[in-house]
């Protein structure tokens, strides 16, 4: 029965030991630049792309070191629904936790909602007033935008 009980705390003992070592190289992953080359990317984020096609397309632009990483920081930052779609430039130099705050904020040439109407985040932030959610955010402190319902 002791025998069982020391085992079970070394199990405990390791999973808590691999769990801050995972967030201990998340946020060093989340803080370090993706290459000191300062190389400006375009990357294209069609309207109604998912997480999933937006985090490959940034691979494919070599803006993603580790895609686990990139997933997990998106995840803490609640991004995965909240990104608008547009043409982005992104710096090679960028940390990945500002161009997850980039993609959030719509910085793009042209955030577009994922709605449908081909409107401006703008647009649509300035000429609706109903209980429709967007998922685009203007400011820091994000705030809901509204559709007509």
């Amino acid at each position: 029965m002791k025998k069982l009980k020391k085992i079970i705390l070394e199990i405990l003992a390791l999973c808590v030991a691999l769990t801050i070592l995972f967030f201990v190289l998340l946020v060093n992953y989340s803080i370090s630049s993706m290459d000191k080359k300062n190389i400006n990317v375009l990357v294209d984020i069609p309207t109604g792309s998912s997480f999933l096609e937006v985090k490959e397309k940034l691979n494919q632009a070599g803006l993603i070191k580790n895609r686990i990483f990139f997933y997990s920081l998106a995840m803490i930052k609640k991004a995965r629904r909240h990104i608008c779609a547009g043409e982005y430039t992104f710096n090679t130099s960028m940390t990945p936790a500002a161009m997850i705050d980039k993609l959030i904020r719509g910085d793009g040439k042209e955030c577009m909602s994922s709605n449908g109407f081909g409107q401006t985040c703008l647009e649509l932030r300035d000429g609706f007033s109903t209980h429709i959610y967007l998922s685009c955010n203007f400011s820091k402190s994000p705030r809901p935008f509204l559709l007509p319902s």
